[in-house]
């Protein structure tokens, strides 16, 4: 048997890939991956790039030492593929052929003196090797003792490596080195085989590869990218790649390097600290200079099956997740790429060869909470559960114990809350209807149908939410309220849950409310920067209130949270009543109802002015009396933020004084009325762009003047749909704003007893934007679409 067919008949036994070295478009370049000795040594040779990863080619696969000592060298994973033994010494010499490199003494070119240290040909320049690569590559070539290396004695002008003290930031901050020290351009000098270094065979000269498969090099810049690249060629990696990539101005990287140089901060830290790049910039950046692919898996198509090659605990402690596979090939998410141990546990793990690509660890943190907490698929657990029940169900307490105990009801529930949390939904609907068991999530505000279970455990199911939130299971009849705490993963949940009985049972809604959740910026929520200079003059001073309204999940506490993490500061007492508190704010002091106990809105509003405050929330205005105590303790000197249901900011002095307030009270005491509601957002991944025509304005249910008369040629966006945003064209939602001021022209109307219409014509005429026109505004920011701000907006 010939060496060919022996290396097809081994990679075959192994599940590698043959390949014939001779019909093969070698990469040279890929000599700099791995030290000339240490392939002479193993008799392996890389030839180039896979995804990233360095291909190198090996006559016997079953070589676990030569395996090992490639992966120390390289410090990364590498893709292994066969080929013959007497090619593979062939294209050891086409590719270190013009790669200098250490010889005994006595040798050609490249030789080093034993009496002064110095190279034959040149002196190097001080931080290379005479090989005139890295010293890193050298001196990890040296420490493997190869054969024909010169004794460590004749090498002390090498001097050594500085100590990395964080290798993440080393990574990007190594100074670059010369390829070939002591000359001012890039030619090859001399080599070992004559005055000329003989080149690699060019492509047309072998057989072509198929496109994509393995390493393609990048093309030259030109122009403008030219100027830049010239300029960032001796800064850092990390800074170079950035500026590259278009991720980083070159004016701003300017500015990052001068402050490097002041502070000897790493690049990475003031960047970040600067605000001026996030982790997926900078992974990005590492995966660009390590020649790795950077994944953004909200983009993915991710497997949830696959991560089930490795154990939870494996995955958790190297931060590493196994989302799919490429052409049977596993593919692997790392956030250290760089980390051997990992990739050698994965490696003994897995049992083959895999492909690593870069993605952040906060992704693949939360993939991972994903991948080992879905226990499985929803309806295959209902049907299990089914199995056990049928129509006849008999409710007494006997049976109703039983069902709390069985494991399928059990793990079907905590399938619908974990599913729930994946999908981003803010309510779960659990509906018996006369055939099944409909499950419906709220998400970004809409409700979607999720799936259906046998109406058999619709009983059950109900039992088990009603026992994990403390409620009568025995009742039936009367609706009931309930809370249920838990935790998922990292995550604090509390879930709010109200059953009503209907014709076919009870229904279950619960309200998700995850209490790790970070209070966000005004201008994540949607405030333009008029209006939130406005409303910025109104929350700053010492007293009034603020009333933001709208109606139930419209973002309004929200809102609210906001205000006061703008307010909070050491030297202001700031107290809230709520039902319930959502989120916890540090340095405020959060009060929860407790109805059964006698504690309400009102009561709790008495003891809280008795407590000093300046500034006080209330959770809701609901009826007269926490009202009248809202509006005195305004008139008191304390500003006062609250919330209450209205349709519009023009509605909100008149619902006041229905309840029983005088208007004199109400012109006194309020600042301001801000309404919202909450639009969905476009995802930015799939959102398609257009030049609407009159025909479509009007479909949309808006008219021409509205639209063209700011904008002449207005573009506008349509949602389209893509895994990032579960094919809804909707990612995430934003808040409509109308900010009512009350001018001394809305309090005369107020106290004259004008209607909320007379309110609303004259804010508008003294400059108010409406939710309509703060609607179009987004629409044609890109943030919205048209449809979307009618759902919301009447």
């Amino acid at each position: 048997m010939g060496d060919a067919a022996a290396g097809r008949l081994l990679a075959s036994d192994h599940n590698l890939e043959f390949v014939d070295l001779d019909r093969y478009n070698i990469d040279t370049s890929a000599a700099r991956l791995l030290p000339v000795a240490v392939a002479r040594r193993h008799h392996v040779v890389p030839i180039g790039r896979k995804f990233g990863a360095p291909v190198v080619a090996i006559a016997d696969p079953t070589d676990i030492i030569a395996l090992d000592t490639l992966r120390a060298t390289m410090g990364r994973e590498f893709v292994a593929v066969v080929a013959p033994d007497d090619q593979i010494e062939a294209c050891l010499e086409r590719v270190y052929r013009t790669e200098p490199q250490f010889e005994t003494s006595g040798s050609s070119a490249g030789t080093v003196s034993a009496a002064n240290g110095s190279p034959a040909n040149g002196s190097p320049a001080n931080g290379a090797s005479a090989s005139g690569r890295p010293l890193a590559d050298d001196i990890s070539e040296l420490s493997s003792a190869p054969v024909g290396a010169p004794p460590a004695d004749e090498l002390e002008h090498v001097p050594a490596p500085a100590v990395w003290e964080a290798p993440f930031d080393s990574v990007f901050d190594l100074p670059p080195v010369p390829a070939y020290p002591g000359t001012s351009d890039t030619t090859t000098p001399a080599g070992p085989f004559g005055s000329e270094s003989i080149q690699a065979p060019s492509v047309d000269q072998v057989e072509p590869v198929p496109p994509g498969d393995w390493f393609v090099a990048p093309p030259e810049p030109t122009g403008h990218e030219a100027g830049t690249s010239d300029e960032m060629m001796h800064s850092p990696p990390l800074a170079r790649v950035l500026v590259e990539g278009g991720r980083v101005d070159l004016a701003t990287m300017r500015e990052v390097l001068t402050e490097r140089d002041r502070t000897g901060q790493a690049v990475a830290r003031i960047l970040t600290v600067r605000g001026l790049v996030n982790e997926s910039d900078l992974m990005w950046g590492m995966a660009q200079e390590m020649g790795l692919e950077f994944v953004d898996l909200d983009l993915q198509s991710t497997d949830f099956a696959a991560a089930y090659h490795l154990p939870e605990a494996t995955a958790r402690h190297h931060n590493v997740l196994v989302f799919g596979n490429r052409d049977g090939v596993p593919l692997v998410a790392a956030s250290n790429p760089t980390d051997v141990f990992a990739m050698d546990d994965l490696r003994t793990i897995i049992g083959r060869n895999f492909i690593t690509v870069v993605a952040t660890r906060s992704q693949i943190n939360t993939y991972i909470d994903r991948a080992y907490h879905q226990g499985g698929d929803a309806n295959e657990v209902a049907q299990s559960a089914a199995s056990d029940f049928d129509d006849t169900f008999d409710e007494d307490l006997g049976n109703l114990q039983a069902v709390v105990d069985d494991a399928p009801i059990v793990r079907y529930v905590n399938l619908l809350v974990l599913q729930a949390l994946n999908e981003r939904a803010s309510d779960i609907h659990v509906e018996p209807t006369g055939e099944n068991l409909r499950i419906r999530y709220r998400i970004d505000g809409v409700l979607h149908d999720i799936s259906t279970a046998p109406r058999a455990i619709a009983a059950a199911v109900t039992t088990r939410l009603k026992v994990m939130s403390d409620m009568n299971i025995a009742e039936h009849r009367l609706p009931q309220d309930g809370r249920i705490s838990l935790t998922v993963g990292s995550r604090s949940i509390d879930l709010r849950i109200a059953t009503l009985p209907t014709i076919y049972g009870e229904k279950v809604v619960m309200r998700v409310l995850d209490k790790s959740n970070i209070v966000l910026g005004f201008e994540d929520l949607g405030f333009d920067d008029d209006l939130l200079e406005i409303y910025r003059g109104i929350y700053t001073k010492p007293y009034g209130t603020i009333l933001v309204t709208g109606p139930t999940g419209s973002g309004k506490t929200t809102t609210l949270y906001a205000t006061l993490s703008a307010l909070n500061a050491p030297e202001k007492n700031i107290i809230t009543v709520e039902d319930p508190v959502e989120l916890r704010l540090k340095g405020i002091n959060q009060v929860q109802l407790n109805i059964r106990a006698g504690l309400n809105f009102a009561l709790a509003l008495k003891s809280i002015l008795r407590s000093d405050p300046d500034i006080v929330l209330v959770g809701e205005i609901r009826d007269k009396e926490t009202a009248t105590m809202t509006i005195e303790a305004a008139l008191t000197g304390h500003l006062v933020l609250a919330t209450l249901h209205t349709n519009d900011s023009a509605s909100t002095p008149m619902r006041l004084v229905e309840m029983g307030m005088e208007p004199y009270l109400v012109t006194s005491a309020l600042s301001a009325a801000l309404a919202q509601r909450l639009a969905r957002r476009l995802c930015v991944h799939c959102r398609e762009a257009y030049e609407p025509t009159e025909a479509e304005i009007v479909t949309a249910g808006w008219t021409p003047e509205e639209l063209f008369a700011d904008t002449p040629n207005p573009v506008l966006y349509r949602a389209v749909g893509c895994s990032a945003c579960s094919t809804t064209g909707y990612l995430g939602r934003k808040a409509l704003l109308e900010l009512l001021v009350v001018s001394e022209g809305i309090e005369h109307l107020i106290i004259e007893g004008g209607t909320a219409d007379d309110i609303h014509r004259l804010a508008v005429e003294q400059g108010m934007v409406t939710l309509r026109q703060s609607g179009l505004r987004k629409a044609l920011e890109g943030e919205t679409t048209l449809e979307e701000v009618l759902r919301v907006v009447a």
